[in-house]
């Protein structure tokens, strides 16, 4: 039966264990470096104190030297592991190298206190009968026992020095949370110290690292004196430029900042007069105990002459049960910001989503400037994001904000030499200035920049800048502005050409775009819109069917050239009625060749790129073969890699629905975009159009290469499956050439023309 001592040594040991891994766990998971050094501290104790404790109640001497070897090593890991607690809590940061040095003289320490345990040199084991049990103590130790306490005296002087030196800087509301640890250590290393004079049988020394352990956690994180909470509380708030007034239940003042003193520093009965004012404003409020815990509202107050502008704002406090315990004023000062604002007014009309000038501040700076600097030859300039519509319905509202603001921030590091800027419109901007500073590199390379930064594989970003140089300083800005838009517009469907400058015969192509934009719903009502047909033969001449191409008869019988109305249509946003007459137009023809008993023949339709975003394709589709009961594969849909680029995954799906249903996709103008190759991996069609520009170099010195990439091509589609057709055929030699690469279908003058419906019946013998 043990002995009421030793029931009492494990009992202690348990408690004191069980505590300091629970303490270890809650600073394991705070995950600071200085929690996690104190875990380690509260890690490495229990370990000392398991070792000993097994150590001390063994009878075999064997097992008690392995234990007291980890008793020992243990007791350095605890020294070091506090020395770094202590320099992490005291925020006094020492060398690296010295970090390197105490980890490796503790490491070799360990590991000569292993050999000498394992040799049975470090000290002799004395087996002891007492309080009727067999323990086990260490005598006669080896000297280098000495120089191991001697490392750990070091380490205990370090944590010593940092807490001393902190004990005796910090600020006197501060300085109780690193004088108790330091009491604290001292005690132990005093406890310690006995022990060794007195060489007590039981080292009772472990409960009072565990006990000491308990008490740093609890001055670490748990206490903070009164003292210390209300001397930071003072100065932060001190440090306030808002005026703060405490009242308690009472109304009286029990507390106000150095603002508030400051600021009233002509009163020398501060409380009195806090109280006396509260009074009249409870007595002149009858809604004091109705009112919320917040509560705001403006004053103007004379101070030195100057009349100030003050934000007072009331807030109620109540305890845990709603009683009201007090309340407290914030006062801030806020004259100058409304002065700001006010001038922010009267001054500056500012774009609200990039913070540059908006249109009617620019105009009215533009026209002050030129009046101010009549002799000064300045250009006005307008720049635009090409097609910034699709970039929003692509990327979302988000992003094109993101583009349009870091557009404006690009324009706005022009200041330097803009006489003004501004955001005229949705993606237009503007700027004015002097021609002796304009110079076109910058502009350029602000452009490319923008359109590198934003282009991706799913959108080009293209920009384009038109300039005005003003010759009429009293000419209206508005035209000013018109007209810089108009050298835009011109060059609209040339990405590659920049910047464009206004010129008069700018104004005569003006009037003819808007002259067929004024024709052109008429023309389209009355049917002057035809259809050409342009044959897609083999090589032995059997036509297979047609591309369908829009030509405008005018009332005097003349045609006018796609080249002529296409990109007005485009830039305005009316191409997309055009396709939808074609593809209607195109679907009664195949209907008519059905009853002739051609089904035979196929029409290709041309899908541009602004359809697909202003059409339900599907449904445009696939409700004109039923309505006119023809069979979808003979209604080929031919797209544009342009087109599928700008939002690959969302049209390749509707793609895939089309093809599901029926229809055939020819993939246009393959090879002249940027990522062919990428689309055939990331969509779905069944015919390539082999782009015309590979033949229309074929003569010029890259003949070879040319020719090379042509087969490689036509192999690729082979191996995919994929039938091809060669646009631009011109000569016999080419199409001799063609077909050894594997192509079947042909299209070009070298077979024939685009040409009427009557014309292609001809052909065909149907007529």
């Amino acid at each position: 039966m043990p002995s009421s001592f030793f029931i009492l040594f494990f009992t202690a040991s348990s408690l004191e264990s069980v505590t300091l891994l629970v303490l270890a766990f809650l600073c394991f998971r705070k995950h600071t470096p200085t929690s996690i050094y104190l875990g380690f501290v509260y890690t490495f104790t229990f370990t000392a104190m398991a070792c000993y404790v097994h150590a001390f109640m063994q009878d075999s001497t064997t097992l008690a030297r392995f234990f007291y070897f980890g008793y020992y090593a243990s007791i350095t890991l605890v020294m070091n592991s506090l020395y770094l607690f202590t320099e992490q809590y005291s925020g006094i940061k020492t060398k690296k190298y010295f970090f390197h040095l105490i980890l490796t003289l503790s490491a070799a320490d360990i590991i000569i206190l292993f050999f000498m345990s394992y040799f049975s040199k470090l000290a002799t084991l004395k087996t002891d009968y007492l309080y009727s049990e067999y323990v086990t103590n260490p005598i006669n130790y080896h000297w280098y026992f000495n120089v191991h306490l001697g490392l750990n005296y070091i380490y205990s002087l370090g944590t010593i020095c940092l807490l001393v030196y902190k004990s005796c800087t910090s600020p006197k509301h501060n300085r109780p949370q690193y004088v108790n640890i330091l009491i604290i250590f001292l005690i132990i290393l005093f406890l310690d110290a006995i022990w060794l004079v007195l060489k007590i049988p039981v080292d009772c020394t472990n409960y009072f690292y565990g006990l000491s352990g308990i008490l740093i956690y609890f001055f670490a994180y748990k206490f903070k004196p009164r003292n210390y909470i209300l001397k930071t509380l003072k100065n932060i708030v001190d440090d306030s430029e808002d005026i703060l007034v405490c009242f308690n239940e009472e109304h009286k003042c029990v507390w106000y900042n150095l603002a508030a003193k400051n600021f009233f520093n002509e009163i020398s009965d501060l409380n009195n007069h806090f109280e006396t004012e509260f009074e009249k404003w409870r007595n002149n409020s009858t809604q004091f105990e109705d009112m919320e815990n917040l509560f705001s509202w403006h004053i103007k107050v004379e101070k030195n002459g100057e009349i100030l502008d003050l934000e007072l704002n009331l807030h109620k406090k109540f305890d845990k049960l709603n009683n009201y315990i007090g309340c407290y004023f914030r006062t801030v000062d806020v004259t100058e910001t409304l002065r700001k604002e006010e001038e922010q007014r009267k001054l500056m009309g500012t774009d609200s989503l990039t913070g540059i000038p908006n249109r009617d501040f620019f105009f009215s700076q533009v026209r002050r400037i030129i009046k101010a600097k009549p002799t000064t030859q300045f250009l006005f300039i307008c720049s635009n994001i090409i097609d910034f519509k699709i970039y929003n319905n692509v990327f979302g509202e988000e992003a094109g904000n993101k583009l349009l603001q870091v557009n404006a921030q690009r324009i706005s590091e022009k200041k330097d030499v803009a006489a003004a800027y501004g955001r005229i419109s949705g993606d237009m901007f503007a700027m004015l200035l002097d021609e002796k500073l304009y110079h076109d590199e910058p502009f350029l390379a602000v452009m490319k920049s923008m359109e590198k930064e934003f282009s991706n594989t799913f959108y080009h970003l293209h920009m384009q800048m038109g300039v005005y140089r003003i010759e009429n300083i009293i000419e209206p800005i508005s035209s000013m502005c018109e007209k810089a838009i108009l050298s835009m517009k011109i060059a609209k469907g040339d990405i590659n050409n920049y910047i464009n400058w206004y010129k008069d015969d700018n104004l005569n192509k003006n009037l003819d775009e808007k002259l067929v934009i004024g024709k052109f719903e008429q023309s389209l009502s009355n049917g002057d819109f035809k259809i050409f047909l342009q044959p897609q033969v083999t090589k032995d001449n059997r036509i297979l069917g047609a591309e369908a191409l829009a030509r405008w008869i005018n009332t005097d019988g003349n045609i006018i050239t796609p080249d002529r109305f296409i990109p007005v249509l485009e830039n305005n946003g009316l191409v997309s009625k055009l396709d939808k007459y074609l593809w209607e137009e195109a679907a009664k023809q195949l209907s008519r060749w059905k009853k002739l008993g051609r089904e035979d023949l196929h029409i290709s339709v041309n899908i541009s790129v602004k359809d697909f975003y202003n059409e339900d394709l599907y449904a445009v589709f696939t409700d004109l073969v039923e309505k006119y009961d023809i069979d979808p594969k003979n209604l080929k849909l031919e797209i544009t890699e342009t087109a599928v680029i700008n939002d690959t995954i969302a049209i390749n799906n509707l793609l895939q629905k089309l093809r599901q249903f029926g229809f055939e996709i020819e993939l246009d103008d393959f090879g002249s975009g940027y990522s062919s190759l990428g689309l055939l991996k990331d969509i779905s069609v069944d015919v390539l159009k082999i782009d015309m520009s590979f033949l229309q170099h074929a003569e010029n010195v890259d003949e070879k290469k040319a020719w090379l990439i042509l087969n490689e091509i036509a192999q690729l589609a082979q191996v995919l499956n994929m039938e091809t057709i060669v646009e631009g055929v011109e000569e016999l030699a080419q199409v001799e050439k063609l077909t050894s690469f594997g192509c079947k279908v042909f299209q070009g003058f070298y077979f024939a023309k685009p040409e009427t419906i009557t014309s292609f019946e001809e052909r065909i013998h149907l007529i």
